[in-house]
């Protein structure tokens, strides 16, 4: 896939993240968007929210569960990055308005120290981190169920 249509579809998703109306599911309009399509339109909305002065602060991985795999038809887990603004404190209300589909999903999240890098980074060495059993996520297509093209593309 060509970059402008990255650029193309990426402004679609962000478009309907910042108003809340979902859009029809990109793989049903686009034949072989793949995985790595997926991720580089993942990361041209995180780039965008990091230039509007969000900060990078964990990861994600979603779909670690094979029932759920199965049920949205992919067959690895996803990842995402997560900002300070998709953090909310336990208890503080969520504005539903916000999100399409609206529901909680169980997923991995890790906030870490620093980065990880360079050789002998081990579980021994690796510095503190925070990991998230649950998340409110809303969708930005019409459809729950996804390839994981679309749910990588998608992801928040």
């Amino acid at each position: 896939m060509q970059p402008a249509l990255h650029q193309e579809l990426a402004d679609e998703l962000w478009e309907a993240d910042r108003t809340a109306r979902p859009v029809p599911a990109l793989t049903d309009r686009h034949d072989g968007l793949d995985v790595e399509d997926a991720y580089a339109i993942q990361s041209i909305n995180i780039d965008r929210r990091v230039a509007a002065g969000q900060k990078v602060i964990g990861r994600k991985v979603g779909l670690t569960s094979r029932p759920m795999q199965e049920l949205l038809k992919v067959d690895e887990p996803d990842f995402g990055v997560l900002t300070d603004e998709m953090f909310v404190e336990d208890g503080d209300p969520i504005a539903m308005s916000r999100l399409v589909q609206p529901r909680v999903e169980a997923e991995l999240a890790f906030v870490l120290e620093r980065d990880l890098a360079g050789p002998g980074v081990t579980t021994a060495t690796r510095p503190a981190c925070w990991c998230s059993a649950g998340g409110c996520v809303g969708s930005r297509t019409w459809t729950y169920g996804c390839s994981a093209s679309s749910c990588r593309a998608t992801a928040r």
